[in-house]
């Protein structure tokens, strides 16, 4: 399965999972009001939330197209995106870096995907 990852410097790592999670779950009830049609996203329509799951400095955003998982550290937020496609992969992270630099307007915030080892292969943790 396609996986990238992303390492961003900043002092307010926790306030951006927070509220990365928060933005994820109004998503997820856009579809159920019916006065509110969710803004269109790159490539089409924004992807379905199924589930956030938020604990502390880690949290879990679950997506009809995959999913991304985040942590908080001291001076650092880490992502972790993955689908069963490229192209969905493509969609998460650019729906999760037009976000960050939008919460992150006034703070000049760098966000470089690399691509994520798989925790399945041979050698690698997991």
């Amino acid at each position: 399965m396609p996986a990238a990852q992303a390492t961003i410097s900043t002092s307010r790592a926790a306030a951006y999972l927070t509220r990365l999670c928060g933005h994820a779950g109004k998503m997820s009830t856009a579809a159920v009001r019916l006065h509110h049609r969710p803004r269109a996203h790159a490539g089409g329509a924004p992807p379905q939330v199924l589930r956030v799951q938020h604990d502390g400095d880690e949290a879990t955003v679950t997506l009809d197209c995959g999913q991304w998982t985040m942590h908080a550290a001291p001076g650092q937020l880490s992502i972790r995106a993955q689908a069963p496609e490229q192209d969905s992969l493509q969609r998460i992270q650019d729906l999760l870096t037009t976000r960050l630099l939008t919460l992150a307007r006034r703070e000049q915030l760098t966000v470089t995907w690399h691509p994520a080892p798989d925790p399945g292969e041979p050698g690698q943790p997991g």
